[in-house]
């Protein structure tokens, strides 16, 4: 009843006034262009047309709806093995070769291609801009939109000397800040994502603070696409990535040995 609306109106609360894309539409070119480049002008024109079609259906009707069911901040994380074989500085960079510039190298591009992995696109703020956020790009089966904040950019949880607050107690090093705006349609969840190197022997750390609902839709680890789901999807994309990492930094054989050659058979 309306009782149970006003309820999740206030859980979803903190959620709503984003920055509008439309507003930065030239970051979602500079996102989108990154990602032609990594995943091809073919899949990526399938995926980003998904984007407007299925993406704000999940988010307003599924993962978030606030007609029917009580919603409530669901906090689920994944932590990768130890990573303590390399410097805190070599684990750092690889997210920004991944994840932030552009243009790759031939074989890291590679691994970015992979169909079978998710792959994020989150370049820098503009140089000349006071602004702490860029628009960054998702692409997996969808394509998918989010305000990401680079921490060593200012931002709007920062302290009297700049530095942004980190949500996580257990980074060493945080990297990103995701936010998923309830008013940004074009990603199917609403909440905080944070990338981080944890203190724990530098594994890599990824919490999520998202708005689920109780019901089977919403968060049943089986149903593709709840917030249950994305939590195993993670806990099976981390392994890569530090394969990846590894395989930047140590080479071939040092990445196989760390991950047992399974992993490094798909590449």
């Amino acid at each position: 009843g309306w009782s149970r609306y006003k309820r999740n109106i206030e859980v979803i609360k903190p959620f709503c006034g984003g920055p509008s894309l439309y507003n930065h539409f030239s970051d979602c070119v500079a996102a989108a262009a990154g990602m032609v480049y990594r995943r091809g002008l073919m899949e990526f024109t399938s995926a980003f047309a998904l984007m407007f079609v299925i993406n704000p259906w999940i988010k307003y009707w599924i993962t978030g709806n606030v007609y029917m069911g009580d919603l409530g901040i669901r906090y689920v994380t994944q932590v990768g093995r130890p990573m303590d074989d390399l410097t805190l500085k070599q684990v750092k960079r690889n997210f920004k070769r991944y994840i932030s510039r552009a243009k790759t190298t031939r074989e890291s591009k590679l691994f970015i291609c992979n169909p079978l992995l998710f792959c994020p696109h989150f370049p820098y703020p503009p140089r000349r801009s006071k602004r702490y956020f860029s628009v960054g790009l998702e692409h997996s089966t969808i394509a998918a939109f989010v305000h990401t904040t680079h921490f060593k950019s200012k931002s709007s949880l920062s302290d009297e000397r700049g530095k942004s607050h980190c949500l996580s107690r257990s980074a060493e090093e945080p990297i990103y800040r995701v936010i998923l705006w309830r008013n940004n349609p074009y990603h199917i969840y609403t909440g905080i994502v944070e990338a981080c190197i944890s203190k724990k022997r530098q594994s890599l750390e990824h919490p999520m603070w998202l708005i689920s609902s109780r019901n089977k839709l919403s968060s049943d680890p089986n149903v593709i696409l709840s917030t249950g789901w994305i939590d195993v999807f993670f806990d099976q994309f981390i392994p890569h990535f530090e394969y990846f990492i590894r395989l930047n930094e140590l080479g071939r054989e040092a990445a196989d040995a760390m991950a047992g050659g399974s992993i490094g058979d798909q590449f």
